[in-house]
């Protein structure tokens, strides 16, 4: 299965290499690194900090390593935003969000939205934003609203809910907070 994603996602990402691209999970671990600087920046990378860290540990360039070893978690991941010309949405209790030089900050959340799925509304939330926006706006405005849509959520009914509740959610935070 691992090898069929490999060149799945080898084969889509050359395919397509002019369209904007939102890269999560399964692709994210088993694509080469590479690949991200041909896309030059039109991708997003959403990992969480133990994808991240398997994506860390495959970088070649022996300086990049150095210059990232001893650096706390959010100044690794706008190290390789920068390095590798793309925008890296860290999933996590706070949500970082780097592009080029900038890193923002998105807080909000709750242990509920750590269930299997919630990462994957994530993920599509910032392909659909990314249809007909910057990714990078894309990208903080798919953290706000998940972690909106995880808090109100949470207000409701604790932390019993899963990935397609929030997946509902969203619509209605998005209309009360837009309108």
């Amino acid at each position: 299965e691992g090898e069929q994603s490999y060149y799945l996602t080898k084969y889509l990402l050359e395919k397509y290499a002019g369209k904007k691209w939102v890269i999560d999970a399964g692709a994210l671990q088993m694509m080469e690194l590479d690949w991200i600087r041909q896309l030059k920046g039109r991708v997003l990378l959403t990992p969480h900090k133990g994808e991240f860290e398997g994506v860390e540990s495959r970088i070649k360039d022996q300086e990049l390593r150095d210059r990232m070893k001893g650096i706390e978690l959010s100044s690794r991941v706008g190290v390789f935003a920068r390095e590798y010309n793309c925008i890296v949405l860290l999933k996590g209790h706070e949500d970082v969000v780097c592009m080029g030089e900038e890193c923002v900050a998105v807080k909000g959340g709750n242990a509920g939205m750590t269930k299997g799925g919630t990462g994957d509304v994530l993920a599509g939330l910032a392909g659909a934003l990314a249809c007909n926006n910057d990714l990078g706006l894309a990208a903080r405005a798919a953290s706000y609203f998940n972690k909106r849509a995880g808090d109100s959520l949470f207000e409701k009914v604790g932390y019993y809910f899963n990935s397609s509740d929030l997946v509902d959610e969203i619509p209605r935070v998005m209309r009360e907070e837009l309108c």
